[in-house]
């Protein structure tokens, strides 16, 4: 949920300079599109079958209607994002994460995304090297 209340924040706030994301929820309009694109078959952990349910709840199940109603619209947001994501993560696996940063892009939002080993929300001093690498190219942290 934190990735979709980050893309949010920059979505409505032109002061957001950046975002950076580790194995985020890529939000419930870029999450129906992937399932539907990829299929029910494809869902197969439970994280992925329990949020393709709750999407597909929506009008019935409160929690699934403001997720729904509140998520992001890429087209509208404008700071760079750098999304973190681990290669064996079971509920934000690689060709979901793959799949949102093409969206962002499409939408003309500057992306990285970058995958290491391991499951969800991956953490390693290569993963920090990273973040700071990519803040200092954005100009956010001093050289």
């Amino acid at each position: 949920m934190g990735g979709d209340v980050a893309m949010m924040l920059a979505a409505r706030d032109p002061d957001v300079r950046a975002v950076e994301m580790v194995s985020p929820y890529p939000g419930p309009r870029i999450m129906m599109r992937w399932a539907d694109g990829v299929g029910q078959d494809a869902l197969t952990t439970d994280d992925l079958i329990d949020q393709a349910t709750m999407i597909s709840q929506h009008g019935t199940n409160p929690a699934s209607a403001w997720y729904a109603d509140n998520s992001f619209d890429s087209a509208q947001v404008h700071a760079p994002v750098l999304t973190i994501g681990g290669l064996r993560d079971p509920g934000f696996p690689p060709p979901l994460l793959r799949f949102m940063a093409s969206t962002l892009k499409a939408s003309g939002v500057k992306v990285a995304l970058r995958l290491f080993p391991g499951g969800h929300c991956p953490a390693s001093s290569q993963v920090i090297a990273e973040e700071v690498d990519w803040l200092r190219a954005q100009a956010l942290v001093p050289q």
